[in-house]
C-alpha cells in the first residue's frame, strides 16, 4: 500500500496547489493513510469525552447548587474547580 501512496502523489496532476505539500510531507501522509482504523477504539474514545464532559458538568451544576443552598461558598466553590469566584459566578449566569 505504501507504493500506492507514493504512485498516487507522483500521478497527481502538477496543477493541484496540495501535491506539493502533499510530496514534502510524504512521509507523515504515508503514516497516517497506512495507520488503521479502528472504528471499536475510535467509537469508545468518543464515549470516553463525552463521560468526562458529563462529569464535569455534573460537578459544576453540584457546586452550583451547593452555593445556591447556602452550603458551600462561592470563594470555596471556585477554589474546588480551580477558577476565580468571577468565573465560577459567571458559571452560575449560564446555568
Amino acid at each position: 500500500m505504501s507504493s500506492a501512496v507514493d504512485r498516487a502523489i507522483s500521478d497527481m496532476p502538477d496543477s493541484f496547489v496540495i501535491k506539493s505539500f502533499l510530496e514534502l510531507h510524504r512521509t507523515e501522509v504515508k503514516g497516517m493513510l497506512l495507520t488503521e482504523y479502528n472504528e471499536a477504539e475510535a467509537m469508545e474514545l468518543f464515549r470516553e469525552e463525552g463521560r468526562a464532559e458529563g462529569r464535569a458538568e455534573g460537578i459544576i451544576d453540584t457546586l452550583i447548587s451547593l452555593v445556591q443552598n447556602g452550603l458551600l461558598s462561592i470563594k470555596d466553590a471556585a477554589a474546588q474547580l480551580g477558577i476565580t469566584e468571577v468565573a465560577f459566578q459567571q458559571k452560575m449566569l449560564g446555568k
